[in-house]
């Protein structure tokens, strides 16, 4: 089930985006709130628990596992991508939005190994 994200956690985000432009974890917290992605759909697509996506949002631990610091990058690159193309924000029940989310990672992993 997902929490809610104070204002204070989300300045925390931004200030530690501001402190690191490359701090992933924030990063990926920003995107998934601004982009009303359910985090149990990040955590199932990076194959990591709800409670690390947290984590890694708020900036209590980050990916050490150099294959998931690659995988993180390409999740982000896939998030910009859906953002470019007005995917994004997604709307309805948290279950409509993580079998969306699905759907577009689909659609735009494949988008990008075409190009």
């Amino acid at each position: 089930m997902g929490r809610i994200i104070t204002q204070d956690k989300m300045n925390a985000m931004h200030a530690a985006i501001e402190a690191d432009k490359n701090a992933l974890g924030p990063t990926l917290g920003v995107m998934l709130i601004k982009g009303n992605v359910p985090v149990e759909a990040a955590a199932a697509i990076l194959s990591v628990s709800e409670p690390t996506i947290y984590r890694w949002m708020y900036g209590e631990s980050t990916p050490r596992d150099p294959d998931k610091v690659v995988k993180l990058k390409n999740f982000l690159v896939l998030m910009r991508r859906m953002k470019k193309e007005k995917d994004l924000p997604l709307e309805g029940t948290t279950t409509a939005r993580v079998k969306t989310f699905a759907q577009l990672v689909k659609k735009h992993h494949v988008a990008r190994q075409a190009t």
